[in-house]
């Protein structure tokens, strides 16, 4: 399933069945937020409502603004999770979320609403302007003895993507790592990442260790030791959560993948440990072995 967002003149969104279609489609990632601020889902309930076709002002405001880029790109699909799964339809959920790895890595591209805490925050910042503010030299010319004075603007300062509300959260994780062109809309600037730079709108090159470019497919553990620091709400999403990125590594590798682990490495992968108490209560379904 997918949002089928139309021109700009249109004034409804439908929610189609691919049905084996292809064509080209932008994915969404953002933050859903605290329960009170969960976004609009699909339900089994309004499901033929969404099909039938939805306004643009009924989306909450980060759903808007994404629809208006794919829009502006000319971009005719969004995916977008809470509207393309039913999400109170566990066999529904499970089948798709399996298959998340291939939804973002085939997508044309990826937004990210990545200062955003929940869905009504937008894609585009709208606080306090970051406009920096002149700092004054001394100054004293070679062919006078009178002090003078100048002004120098620094730079603005580049909020780090990586710290930001998106960045924290573990199902974003293999979203950014798959994605194979993503904006990032943050608080000072937007960002463009591909699998060979990153580069903000001064096109200045940004963090050469950044992971989701060329280091998409580092090493397994050190994918679980950076994941593992990520946040979930639910405990029982964290081997799920990371399901679509072992697909892929699967697929390429030809390795086989049981409970976090990779066999092809074993006796690596289980030379884990506990870093700091995550404040979750464990999963007793997984065997004891699993860093999960």
């Amino acid at each position: 399933r997918v949002l089928d967002v139309g021109e700009q003149s249109d004034d409804l969104i439908h929610l189609v069945k691919t049905e084996g279609k292809t064509g080209r489609y932008c994915t969404l990632s953002h933050c859903w937020g605290p329960v009170d601020q969960r976004p609009l889902c699909a339900t089994t309930e309004n499901e033929v409502q969404l099909f039938n076709g939805i306004t643009r002002s009924d989306l909450p405001k980060t759903f808007q603004q994404a629809v208006d880029v794919a829009r502006g790109l000319h971009i005719r699909y969004l995916w977008i999770d809470s509207l393309c799964i039913l999400q109170d339809s566990d066999s529904h959920w499970r089948s798709q979320s399996a298959r998340m790895g291939a939804i973002y890595e085939e997508a044309f591209l990826r937004l990210a609403a990545s200062w955003a805490r929940h869905s009504a925050e937008g894609l585009f910042w709208t606080g306090p302007s970051r406009q920096p503010q002149p700092v004054q030299f001394p100054y004293q010319s070679d062919s006078s003895d009178s002090s003078k004075s100048i002004y120098i603007w620094a730079p603005e300062d580049d909020v780090d993507i990586r710290s930001q509300s998106l960045a924290s959260r573990a199902w974003a994780f293999q979203e950014s790592r798959l994605a194979r062109r993503t904006i990032y809309f943050s608080q000072s600037h937007v960002s463009w990442a591909c699998r060979k730079t990153i580069l903000n709108e001064r096109n200045c090159q940004l963090y050469n260790d950044f992971r989701g470019t060329s280091n998409t497919w580092s090493s397994w553990p050190i994918i679980v030791l950076e994941y593992s620091q990520c946040e979930l709400t639910y405990e029982t999403d964290r081997l799920i959560a990371l399901q679509g990125l072992a697909n892929e590594i699967a697929n390429r590798s030809k390795d086989k993948y049981h409970n976090g682990i990779f066999l092809g490495d074993l006796p690596k992968q289980l030379l884990w440990r506990v870093g700091f108490a995550g404040g979750m209560q464990g999963l007793p379904e997984l065997p004891s072995w699993s860093w999960a």
